[in-house]
C-alpha cells in the first residue's frame, strides 16, 4: 500500500513538472496590433532598455521588458532638478478586454500598451513639457519617460494571472503580467545609480551619464491619463522613498522639492453621479448599480483579484476602521482627500476622451442625464473645490508652501497636454488682469510660490473658450 501510494504521488509530480504553463498574449493570439498613443522616433529622449536579469518583476504585460527614455538636464544650474513622467493609455479590466486591446479593438488603444516590442529603438520625439523651447521653464531639466505597457493604470504587482477571451469562436486560456508598479521602481532604482549611473547615446552617437536621482534638489511626479491614475496612486509611497534616500535630507530637515503632476485623470467625482442605469457596474447589474457596488466591484476583482494592485495606503488606513476601503479604488476621491504630495492638476473641462466616456457610461446628475453641458459645468466646480479644499479633506494636507493644489483648467476639449506642443503652447487662460498664462507658466508659478497659480475657465456651454488659440 505505502509503494503504491508513493508511486501516485510520484506521477502527479511528474505530471506537475512537464504541465506547460499558460501561453503569454503573443502566443496565444499571434501578433498584436498597436492603436492609439504611440511615441515616434526621434532625437527628444534616448532609449534604455531595463535588464531583466537585475528587475524579473519589471516586464509589460506580454511579457517583453520594461523600457524608459532619458535626456540629462542641459544647463548646470538644473542637474539636479527632475521630471519624470508616466505614459498614459487607459486599462484592460479582463480577460477578454486585453484580448482586445492586443488585437487593436478596444476602441482606443492597442497592442502598444501591453508590449515594449512597438516602444522605437534609439529615441523619441519630446514634446510639452519635455521639448527645448524658449518658452519652456522646464525644458533644462533632467527627463525622464517611463513608457507605459503593463495596461494597469501603473497600480499592478501581479505576474502570470491567469485570463480568458473568445477568440476565433473558441475560449482561450492564456497569462498576462499586470506588474506597473514594479516597473516604476525599477526605473526608479536605476535612476538612483544602484548598478551604476544610467547612461545613453544621444543622436550624435555620444554617450552621456544622468546625474544620480539621490542629488535631487526638485522631482517632479507627472503623468497624463493613464499616467496620471499611476502618479495618484504611487506619488506618496515614491516620495518618501525619494526622501529617505536623498542627500539634502537628515532626520531633521528635507530641501528636496518634490511634486505631483496630474493631467488629464480628474474626471467627475462618482460619489455624486447617478448610477442606476449606468454600465459602471457592468450591464448585468445596471439596474441595482450604486456608487458602492462599482467601486466595491473595483477594489475586489480589479485592483485586488486581478492585478494585486496598490493605492494610497493612507486612504486605505483612514478606512480601515470603517470597513470601506474600497474608496481607494476612486482616483478622484483619492486626489481631493488622502493624497498627501503636493498636487498640481490639469484637466479640460470638456474633455472629449473622459467626457465622452462619462457620457457614454449613462450617468446622470440628481435625475438628470449626463450630457456635455452638464459635464463642464460640474467639472468647472469640482475643480473651483480642489483648489480651496484643503479644510475639507478628510486627511488634511501636511502645512508647507505647495499645500493649496495649483489648478489650470481650459476649455479647449483636449485630452492629454504634458507631452503634446499645441495644448501645452496654444492654450492659455487670462488672469483677472488679462495677462494669458499657459499650463507650464502656471506650473512654474505653483512651484515657485508666486501667483497666479490657479486659473479655471467660466464654463461656456456655446463652445471653446477664446483662450484656444496660439498664445
Amino acid at each position: 500500500m505505502i509503494k503504491h501510494c508513493i508511486a501516485i504521488v510520484g506521477l502527479l509530480l511528474g505530471a506537475a513538472a512537464t504541465a506547460q504553463p499558460l501561453p503569454l498574449m503573443g502566443e496565444a493570439f499571434g501578433p498584436g496590433k498597436p492603436g492609439a498613443g504611440a511615441v515616434k522616433r526621434g532625437d527628444g529622449l534616448f532609449r534604455v532598455d531595463v535588464p531583466t536579469d537585475r528587475y524579473p518583476e519589471a516586464l509589460c504585460a506580454d511579457g517583453s521588458g520594461a523600457v524608459f527614455y532619458i535626456r540629462a538636464a542641459s544647463e548646470p544650474a538644473h542637474r539636479d532638478d527632475w521630471v519624470i513622467y508616466l505614459q498614459g493609455g487607459g486599462s484592460c479590466d479582463d480577460g477578454e478586454d486585453c484580448h482586445q486591446r492586443w488585437l487593436g479593438r478596444d476602441g482606443n488603444f492597442g497592442a502598444n500598451k501591453l508590449s515594449s516590442a512597438f516602444a522605437p529603438r534609439g529615441g523619441i520625439v519630446g514634446g510639452g513639457i519635455e521639448s527645448e523651447r524658449p518658452r519652456n521653464p522646464f525644458g533644462s531639466w533632467n527627463h525622464v519617460f517611463i513608457y507605459y505597457c503593463s495596461s494597469d493604470a501603473w497600480a499592478g504587482q501581479a505576474a502570470n494571472v491567469a485570463l480568458q477571451a473568445q477568440h476565433r469562436g473558441e475560449d482561450v486560456a492564456y497569462r498576462a503580467h499586470f506588474l506597473g508598479a514594479k516597473i516604476i521602481n525599477a526605473v526608479i532604482d536605476m535612476l538612483q545609480s544602484n548598478g551604476g549611473a544610467v547612461s545613453y547615446l544621444d543622436a550624435q552617437a555620444q554617450r552621456h551619464r544622468m546625474p544620480d536621482l539621490d542629488a535631487a534638489s526638485t522631482v517632479l511626479f507627472a503623468g497624463s491619463s493613464a499616467g496620471g491614475s499611476g502618479v495618484r496612486s504611487n506619488a506618496d509611497r515614491l516620495g518618501e522613498h525619494l526622501r529617505r534616500h536623498n542627500q539634502r535630507c537628515t532626520a531633521e530637515s528635507c530641501t528636496l522639492r518634490y511634486a505631483a503632476v496630474i493631467d488629464a485623470s480628474y474626471g467627475l467625482s462618482r460619489e455624486t453621479l447617478d448610477h442606476v442605469g449606468s454600465n459602471a457596474c457592468g450591464a448585468e447589474l445596471s439596474a441595482i448599480c450604486s456608487y458602492e457596488l462599482s467601486m466595491r466591484l473595483r477594489w475586489e476583482r480589479i485592483l485586488g483579484e486581478m492585478r494585486n494592485g496598490l493605492t494610497d495606503q493612507s486612504c486605505v488606513d483612514h478606512h480601515r476602521d470603517s470597513g470601506d476601503q474600497w474608496r481607494c479604488a476612486d482616483g478622484t476621491h483619492l486626489l481631493k482627500h488622502h493624497l498627501q504630495t503636493p498636487v498640481f492638476v490639469r484637466v479640460d473641462l470638456q474633455d472629449r476622451l473622459v467626457m465622452g466616456n462619462t457620457i457614454d457610461a449613462g450617468y446622470g446628475y440628481q435625475g438628470v442625464p449626463m450630457d456635455r453641458s452638464l459635464y463642464g459645468a460640474l467639472e468647472e466646480i469640482q475643480l473651483r473645490e480642489l483648489a480651496l479644499h484643503t479644510e475639507i479633506a478628510e486627511e488634511p494636507r501636511a502645512p508647507g508652501a505647495l499645500q493649496i493644489p495649483g489648478v489650470f483648467g481650459p476649455q479647449c476639449g483636449d485630452h492629454e497636454t504634458l507631452r503634446s506642443n499645441v495644448p501645452t503652447y496654444n492654450r492659455f487662460i487670462a488672469d483677472d488682469s488679462g495677462q494669458a498664462f499657459g499650463v507650464l507658466d502656471l506650473l512654474s508659478n505653483w512651484l515657485n510660490g508666486t501667483e497666479p497659480s490657479v486659473l479655471i475657465e467660466s464654463f461656456d456651454p456655446s463652445g471653446p473658450a477664446a483662450g484656444c488659440g496660439a498664445l
